[in-house]
């Protein structure tokens, strides 16, 4: 994952996400930008950045991570796939009715080795 103000400048590098070469739409994440060498670049505004360096303002640098994850760097334990529930209806007009996800799923950092975090500034955004 990257941030998007950090992946700006090599955006032109990556080729474009080609929807029509997957086979199947569920093989397209949410996010995809593209493909440079091999690995799948996922934009997020969510990745964390943050000021260092010493002092204040202008003498730091906002710093972005980005997380290249491997195969085997997440394992997934789970007893209940994820699926729709709905709730009693308690309303007598049947207006409200109550909907949502269950399921009973964990997962951790299985090998460390596979997980990479790059630090990355980004002349895009000024440190601010």
């Amino acid at each position: 994952m990257i941030c998007e103000l950090s992946f700006r400048q090599t955006r032109n590098d990556v080729r474009g996400n080609r929807k029509h070469n997957y086979s199947a739409a569920e093989n397209i994440w949410a996010g995809e930008i593209g493909e440079y060498e091999g690995a799948v670049f996922i934009e997020t505004p969510r990745a964390i950045n943050a000021q260092v360096g010493a002092g204040a303002g202008a003498t730091q640098t906002r710093v972005y991570n980005t997380y290249t994850v491997g195969q085997q760097s997440l394992a997934e334990a789970c007893a209940e796939e994820f699926h729709t529930i709905r709730g009693p209806v308690v309303d007598k007009l049947t207006r409200f009715q109550p909907f949502g996800w269950y399921g009973v799923a964990g997962w951790s950092l299985y090998r460390p080795e596979a997980l990479i975090m790059t630090q990355t500034a980004s002349s895009a955004r000024l440190n601010a």
